[in-house]
């Protein structure tokens, strides 16, 4: 079968359909939405191959103020074209919860939003995403549509922000889902002595291993609470997630939830293949609907404890961390690098890339500029209290090849204030004749970059070291 292009191109030759085809699959690839629509007009017999990636994907994080209007257009069109509702695999809802909109009238208690979900069958990953709601403020209609979404067979992604008070069971039977993601999460509360009462009164029902929902992924981002539920297990534990096989784990805390993650992440041990452990900003939103960042409460991340190891994850490849400094001349807090050192001693020799990200978002800028001056200066307050480098600890522990037989990449992100570089003269203007000027990012990451040298030669016949300077310019999308 072949088909000639169009009608108005008469000079252009005929292709195989299958050659169209891989054609489109290509262009596909590089999501090119605008190339896609064009070759679903070249021939009707290509429309629904092209239909096919033109709605595979409806997500609202485009930060769009119109978001909402886009999601009922697109409501409306599925309406008067169900067929094209099998092709959406991918659906993020996002709500943002206007203060001014009553709950019956939000977004999730439409009666358009529960009919175009409920249209949906081939959903493979589902995210939602509220800056704040309780589960059961969702209306019935919109809660049975998710839980029906979520516990179909194809559906092996659930992602979820911003929801409170979630029923276990909600969790409990997605038994299909292989990667799980959770921000600002809670349970409904689980009441110990009824669990206690429930086994004493022989009424707990066992779980088959089988029902259970054995992951591979797993992300938890300022879920604290969620952990005091996940550890420890045992035959009363409400949640029926089987962490026994994940390989990839992701965890942004705070502070003070740090003991029982470990215990959590040495309970998934023997097959961890990657591992993120990054410290958490704590976010107020005012009335103005302005996110203000504050620090924790429970301090930095420390790395003390003996129940603080990665010996005993035999395969890990993947380790990344981050540490937010808020004061470098803070000596408690430099320790924190040291700590740091510690913990990646323990790393097994498995491991193959280390990934350290420096959040100096709250330091000032003077301090950065001074522990970050260049080294080939004859000015030596880029040294620390002791006369070291500010990196040389970790570049002493990361090019001991003894310690990492198998490293082959190390990344080093340095992130900055958000006004800490501007072209600006009023930012010029701030700075007297004496001081230095705020020192661009490119000499950062040369400073950076320098005092890392000898892990960049313990690495010169690999990959490499990297080592990347930004600025964060908008802290309440991370």
């Amino acid at each position: 079968m072949s088909l000639s292009i169009l009608k108005r191109y008469p000079d252009t030759p005929a292709l195989p359909f299958d050659v169209l085809l891989a054609i489109i699959d290509e262009v596909a690839c590089t999501d090119d939405i605008y190339t896609l629509r064009s070759c679903s007009l070249l021939h009707h017999d290509l429309l629904p191959h092209c239909q096919k990636y033109l709605f595979e994907t409806f997500d609202m994080r485009n930060g769009s103020p119109e978001t909402e209007q886009y999601f009922f257009k697109f409501c409306t069109l599925l309406t008067k074209s169900p067929h094209l509702a099998r092709y959406v695999h991918f659906l993020y809802m996002l709500y943002l919860n206007l203060a001014h909109v009553p709950i019956d009238e939000s977004l999730p208690n439409q009666p358009s939003t529960v009919y175009f979900l409920r249209s949906l069958t081939n959903v493979t990953a589902f995210g939602l995403h509220f800056t704040k709601m309780r589960w059961g403020n969702l209306g019935i209609g919109f809660q049975n549509e998710i839980r029906r979404i979520i516990t179909q067979p194809c559906c092996e992604e659930l992602m979820l922000a911003g929801l409170d008070y979630i029923p276990r069971s909600v969790i409990n039977n997605c038994r299909f889902v292989k990667a799980l993601s959770m921000t600002a999460c809670s349970l409904e509360c689980w009441n110990p002595e009824r669990a206690v009462a429930a086994t004493e009164n022989g009424t707990v029902t066992t779980i088959p291993e089988s029902n259970w929902v054995h992951l591979k992924n797993a992300e938890f981002f300022n879920s604290e609470y969620l952990f005091e539920s996940l550890y420890p297990c045992s035959s009363t534990l409400p949640i029926h997630l089987d962490f026994s096989n994940l390989k990839h784990l992701k965890v942004t805390l705070s502070p003070d939830t740090m003991e029982v993650v470990w215990k959590f992440i040495h309970f998934m041990s023997p097959t961890l293949v990657t591992l993120a452990i990054n410290q958490t900003y704590r976010f107020e939103v005012l009335a103005e609907g302005i996110s203000e960042m504050t620090r924790y409460n429970g301090g930095c991340l420390t790395f003390e404890g003996s129940y603080q190891t990665l010996s005993p994850l035999s395969h890990l490849l993947r380790f990344s961390f981050s540490i937010i400094l808020y004061d470098l001349d803070d000596h408690s807090e430099r320790e924190h690098l040291f700590e740091l050192c510690t913990l990646l001693r323990t790393c097994p020799p498995s491991i193959r890339q280390i990934c350290i990200k420096l959040d100096l978002y709250g330091c000032n800028t003077k301090d950065v500029d001074r522990f970050f001056f260049p080294p080939s200066s004859d000015d030596e307050e880029y040294e620390d209290d002791d006369g070291r480098p500010f990196l040389m600890g970790l570049d002493q522990t990361l090019s001991d090849q003894l310690l990492f037989p198998s490293l082959d990449f190390v990344e080093i992100g340095i992130v900055l204030e958000d006004d800490y570089e501007s072209d600006s003269d009023e930012s010029i203007e701030e700075y007297s004749y004496e001081e230095l000027l705020p020192l661009p990012l490119d000499e950062i990451r040369e400073s950076a970059r320098n005092m890392m040298q000898l892990t960049e030669q313990s690495l010169e016949d690999r990959v490499g070291l990297f080592v990347d300077v930004w600025v964060r310019e908008r802290i309440a999308s991370d």
